[in-house]
């Protein structure tokens, strides 16, 4: 589920561009983070993909409640698509997903 959060945002600039107006907003580094997508056969980037989405956490809850319907309307106006996006803002909902991240 940590692989499609990545892979969702990064390929919707919009998704992104939200993600990072909000840790501007709300984060006194002045720079906001990137996610970072794994290398299949690199374990350690991995490590530090799912240490950057713990790092957003905070980013991604503020990001989805207040951007929730502009974030499932950055997919296509195709069902497919939509259907994604609602399901990606339920992840990040998710304090199971969040807990089980930490383990």
């Amino acid at each position: 589920k940590a692989l499609e959060i990545v892979k969702w945002f990064n390929h919707h600039s919009r998704a992104i561009g939200i993600l990072k107006d909000v840790q501007l907003k709300m984060s006194t580094m002045g720079i906001p983070l990137c996610l970072i997508l794994p290398v299949l056969t690199r374990w350690t980037s991995h490590f530090l993909s799912i240490s950057r989405l713990l790092q957003l956490e905070t980013f991604f809850l503020h990001a989805v409640a207040e951007h929730g319907g502009e974030l499932e309307n950055c997919a296509r106006k195709e069902k497919t698509a939509i259907a994604r996006a609602k399901e990606i803002v339920q992840i990040i909902k998710d304090s199971q997903f969040w807990f089980a991240l930490r383990l």
